[in-house]
């Protein structure tokens, strides 16, 4: 499904590192170097694209997040990964 919403959308950050996030993982869990090499080609295409909407900026920079440590990639959730903190919020109210 990732691979045809690539095809219809290809400047799409999200689906393009949705793509290579599961693509690396998979390649991770199956000993599968086609495919995570496949993943990492795509998480590099990711800097690449335009920033579409505001979470592309987000996108963007968990694909980087992802190619700096790929063991990230199968537990990897663009909602878990923001920052929650309690400073954090704190600072984007000022």
């Amino acid at each position: 499904m990732l691979r045809k919403a690539v095809e219809l959308e290809p400047k799409r950050a999200e689906y393009v590192k949705e793509l290579g996030i599961s693509l690396v993982c998979l390649g991770k869990t199956t000993n599968n170097q086609k495919a995570t090499d496949e993943g990492i080609q795509w998480l590099k295409k990711v800097e690449t694209l335009p920033t579409i909407k505001p979470t592309d900026e987000i996108d963007k920079k968990h694909a980087k997040m992802i190619l700096g440590n790929l063991e990230l990639a199968c537990g990897y959730s663009r909602d878990a990964q923001q920052d929650i903190s309690r400073e954090s919020y704190d600072k984007k109210k000022k």
